[in-house]
């Protein structure tokens, strides 16, 4: 698997990059192993994000293969954060009516919503974070079928 860093023009493993380092690298994905080093990335809270994604499958059509590649970037760089904002204005909405937030401002009820809220988008953002994981796991293991394992079975 080849991953290609933006801000160099050198060519490095990921076992070789930081675990820290958040730069956005290309994905190659060419055979079993690659596939199978794309689903040890797919972490659900520490995912690497990535500028581009090159599949490369016998069996598989260059307008699929292109359609794949867009939805694996966007799976892979989800970070929930759209739906967190919503959920952050929504739930001030709700709990700033429920306690006349906006009728009868006190800090004090302020000191309330504030919090709910931001408990609130924390769950949705857990949540978009777990139903995006799981979505690439899924895609990453339906990709197995265009590239054959070469390993013998176990005996």
């Amino acid at each position: 698997m080849n991953v290609t860093p933006t801000s160099a023009g050198t060519t490095a493993s990921l076992d070789a990059a930081r675990p820290t380092a958040r730069r956005r690298r290309h994905l190659d994905i060419r055979s079993a192993d690659d596939l199978a080093e794309a689903r040890r990335l797919n972490s659900w809270l520490t995912r690497l994000p990535l500028r581009g994604i090159t599949i490369e499958a016998a069996g598989l059509r260059p307008d699929d293969a292109r359609r794949l590649e867009k939805r694996l970037r966007r799976l892979f760089n989800d970070c929930g954060c759209a739906q967190t904002g919503l959920a952050f204005l929504a739930a001030m909405a709700v709990f700033g009516n429920v306690f006349d937030l906006f009728t009868a401002f006190t800090w004090t009820t302020l000191a309330m919503v504030l919090p709910a809220a931001a408990i609130i988008a924390l769950l949705v953002k857990i949540a978009v974070l777990f139903v995006s994981h799981r979505r690439l796991d899924r895609l990453l293991r339906d990709l197995r079928e265009y590239y054959p394992t070469t390993t013998e079975p176990e005996k």
